[in-house]
């Protein structure tokens, strides 16, 4: 079984992709309907969960293209420029030109050229990244219960056990109401008629940020990529302004949910430092995109003609 090099990158690729949908199944599907949220209660007198509620202007969609197709994008790009110009500079010889140059695998009969396979890797790499701060973000979520700045807007809360039932936070004028309205309250429910079962459920998941954990994620690990990739000094400027316009948009999204007020600040905060660490410890510990590869030198041999320098515009070698 898988003697054969195209049978083992057969199997490979099959993996890869089994490990990564598995993965994103996790983080979309499996935790939001398996892990139970954790409720908790409130003060009445919390004026940071009184904000009314105000609709996202990001969507799914929106959050979809920062973090799957703007990122694709470039790396892709990147990635055939880069053979392009390994290409420019071929060697001489076969073997050396076909590491510097455009085919690197051979599939099936069909010639692999480099940036596909450098792509397969850095992409698949991403994802993987991305699929475990989805799951870092959710688990967090869920186990946390934090109520969202919106919570009394949304959910409407009415007291239950402790004032015979029927009575929100804003009718509590009776003097024996006060005392309880400075209390921590566990014993309420929502008003039924107040907001969708959708909504109330969002509305007890404000830590961390998941819309800015993931693009966190996906602008700091371009910034790093591109740090990687866009070494030479004449792309400097260019590289730095992709990295200051990727970071500003990782920001936008962050002041976003703040100023609709669908998380406070600490949570912005967290999913803004999850990104950043899951970035950084994807490229560096797993992609290795800074890992420069050693140049292999044979060692001369005693009879041989050796050359110690070059002259003129041809390169000629000097040889002694």
């Amino acid at each position: 079984m898988c003697k054969t090099p195209s049978s083992r990158l057969l199997l490979r690729l099959i993996i890869d992709v089994v490990i990564l949908i598995a993965l994103c199944c996790v983080a979309l599907i499996a935790l939001p309907k398996l892990l139970p949220t954790t409720r908790r209660g409130f003060f009445c007198s919390d004026a940071t969960l009184r904000y009314p509620y105000t609709a996202s202007l990001l969507s799914r969609v929106h959050i979809t293209i920062a973090v799957i197709a703007l990122p694709a994008a470039i790396m892709l790009v990147v990635e055939m420029l880069w053979a392009a110009v390994r290409a420019s500079h071929k060697t001489e010889t076969t073997a050396r030109t076909k590491r510097a140059g455009v085919q690197q695998f051979v599939f099936v009969g069909v010639n692999i050229p480099t940036f596909v396979s450098e792509c397969y890797k850095i992409v698949g790499i991403y994802f993987f990244g991305l699929a475990l701060v989805l799951i870092a973000a959710r688990a967090t979520k869920n186990f946390v219960g934090r109520l969202r700045p919106y919570f009394f807007d949304v959910c409407q809360p009415q007291l239950l056990e402790t004032l015979g039932g029927g009575l929100a936070c804003e009718h509590l004028d009776a003097p024996y109401a006060q005392n309880v309205t400075r209390g921590y309250i566990e014993d309420y429910e929502c008003y039924e008629l107040a907001a969708s079962a959708e909504l109330l459920s969002m509305a007890r998941q404000s830590f961390p940020s998941s819309y800015t954990a993931t693009v966190f994620y996906a602008m700091c690990f371009i910034v790093f990529y591109l740090q990687a990739r866009l070494a030479a000094r004449a792309l400097l400027v260019l590289r730095t302004l992709l990295q200051f316009g990727l970071l500003i948009l990782a920001a936008l999204v962050a002041i976003e949910r703040f100023y609709t007020h669908q998380n406070h600040s600490t949570d912005l905060l967290a999913g803004a430092v999850l990104g950043f660490f899951a970035a950084a410890f994807t490229t560096v510990a797993v992609a290795d995109v800074f890992k420069s590869l050693p140049v292999k030198k044979r060692k001369p041999r005693d009879d041989a003609t050796r050359i110690y320098g070059y002259y003129g515009v041809n390169r000629i070698a000097k040889y002694y």
